[in-house]
């Protein structure tokens, strides 16, 4: 139904609620979409505050950013001094070389046999670069690129397939503008995001609602199901979609899942990935 493989199980759960709406007669549902992206912006925000603190050497914005000390946040600030020293006078090619911090593979793409993903397609995709430095750049991001296209794509599949209409209000796009147009330190701070949804609703939302700190989207037990009480489920599976991937699942992505039963690796969401990807090529006849 959604004619791609998706990442992790959110898309199928959202589609069981369209479906017990639908069977409770409701005809339409309004969907929180967007409100992530331009009110917490996924905890790039709370990066965003940080970097801007230490980039004007505020040695109390620091301590407060970090939850540190003075004392600390002054050895933070020295740091910080030294590394913007060395850029001005070595240039930002040197200095990315010295102190930018490889971003960390996913052990997992080592199960992928990338050579053969590389021989079948045009071009792989590459991670989209954008610009980190502003609040309202990262929210643009977010909201015209990803994640949020991912997320009304899936919303859109499973309303229809519900026979329900979906409605997401938090995207009036006079909503969108006029955050943009507010300051940052009235989108987020060191205690909460999404301050001025969560101001505004004072008196109307209840307070146990409005000072939940466990947000969660649509998410499953799938620890719990993947290295407990699934595990030959899990591994039939996963051995099939291996075969049905034609070579671009590595064999031995079955040891690396046994890692994660065996607490040797910590659990990710990958295994659901793998099995979800191969399937999908044996659904549409991938060649």
């Amino acid at each position: 139904m959604m004619d791609e493989p998706t990442a992790s199980m959110s898309p199928y759960l959202g589609y069981l609620v369209d479906h017990m709406a639908a069977d409770a007669g409701i005809k339409v549902l309004l969907n929180g979409q967007g409100s992530d992206e331009y009110l917490s912006c996924y905890g790039e925000l709370k990066r965003l505050r940080r970097l801007q603190a230490l980039d004007s050497l505020n040695i109390k914005g620091i301590a407060k950013e970090y939850s540190i000390g003075l004392n600390e946040a002054l050895k933070m600030a020295m740091r910080a001094l030294g590394r913007k020293t060395y850029q001005t006078v070595f240039g930002y090619k040197r200095y990315k070389q010295k102190f930018a911090s490889p971003v960390a593979v996913s052990p997992w793409l080592k199960y992928i046999d990338f050579d053969l993903l590389q021989k079948n397609s045009d071009e792989l995709m590459e991670e989209d670069q954008f610009s980190k430095s502003s609040y309202q750049s990262i929210s643009a991001y977010q909201l015209f690129n990803s994640p949020l296209s991912m997320y009304l794509r899936w919303s859109d599949r499973n309303s229809m397939a519900s026979s329900i209409e979906a409605r997401v209000p938090f995207l009036d796009h006079r909503l969108v503008e006029f955050c943009h147009g507010l300051p940052l330190e009235y989108i987020d701070d060191e205690a909460r995001t999404k301050k001025v949804l969560l101001s505004s609703m004072k008196g109307i939302v209840p307070d146990a609602i409005l000072n939940r700190t466990d947000k969660m989207g649509y998410v499953a037990p799938e620890e719990r199901w993947q290295k407990e009480e699934f595990v030959a489920e899990f591994k039939e599976l996963l051995s099939q979609s291996i075969i049905h991937s034609k070579g671009i699942i590595k064999p031995s992505v079955m040891e690396y899942y046994q890692q994660i039963i065996d607490n040797r690796t910590p659990f990710n969401f990958s295994i659901w990935r793998f099995i979800v990807f191969g399937f999908w090529m044996k659904r549409f006849n991938i060649a």
